[in-house]
């Protein structure tokens, strides 16, 4: 698998400096790791299981990569990060993330992200991965970007009418700007459907199951 079952974060601290980014595996776990931290602290609830958009990393035998993607669950006490693929069998816990460059917990958004009205839009996973590739986003937008789920219909994305209106306009404007047709029209069709979501603003359902409080 490439890393251990339980990791602290604070393993891959200080980050290396632009440019400089050690050996291939401690990146690999590194990127792959911080992921997880970002999308399980951006979500809206803890104690309430999240299926991410991260994708799994394992390649079975060295065979093709596991289409699984990473399922979360935070917890307090003790602080700690439990992910699995939904395929797989690879899993393990996370610490020491909270106050690290990946927890987006604390990052700011405009507007109450328990709103009874928010926006949503699902994207495709090229779509959605396009965004978090391309987009030179701000934190709020990013932490939007990250707290998106994986569900059969799609990648969900939503959170609070301002930052999404934000996201779309970042994604419009990189569009406009990006060379390279597959690329523009990943980032073309992800801005379509946010503003798809923006016009409906549904009614939300998230799962804001008893117990559950935001991170």
């Amino acid at each position: 698998m490439g890393h251990p079952a339980v990791v602290d974060m604070n393993r891959f601290l200080p980050l290396p400096d632009p440019g400089v980014e050690g050996p291939d595996a401690e990146r690999r776990s590194r990127r792959f790791l911080g992921s997880i931290v970002e999308a399980a602290t951006a979500w809206w609830w803890r104690g309430v299981c999240m299926h991410t958009a991260v994708r799994c990393r394992r390649r079975p035998g060295r065979g093709p990569r596991c289409q699984g993607h990473v399922v979360v669950l935070s917890t307090e006490a003790p602080r700690e990060i439990l992910w699995s693929c939904s395929i797989c069998a690879s899993g393990g816990v996370v610490r020491g993330h909270r106050w690290s460059p990946w927890d987006l917990s604390e990052v700011p958004l405009r507007g109450d992200p328990g709103m009874a009205f928010w926006p949503r839009a699902r994207l495709s996973p090229p779509e959605h991965r396009a965004l978090l590739r391309e987009l030179p986003v701000a934190r709020p937008l990013w932490r939007l970007l990250r707290a998106a789920e994986t569900t059969p219909e799609g990648v969900l994305v939503t959170g609070p009418s301002v930052e999404f209106a934000a996201l779309l306009a970042a994604a419009r404007r990189q569009a406009a700007a990006m060379g390279g047709r597959r690329r523009r029209g990943l980032l073309a069709a992800a801005a379509d459907r946010l503003l798809d979501g923006l016009v409906e603003e549904e009614p939300d359902r998230g799962p804001r199951a008893a117990g559950a409080r935001r991170p």
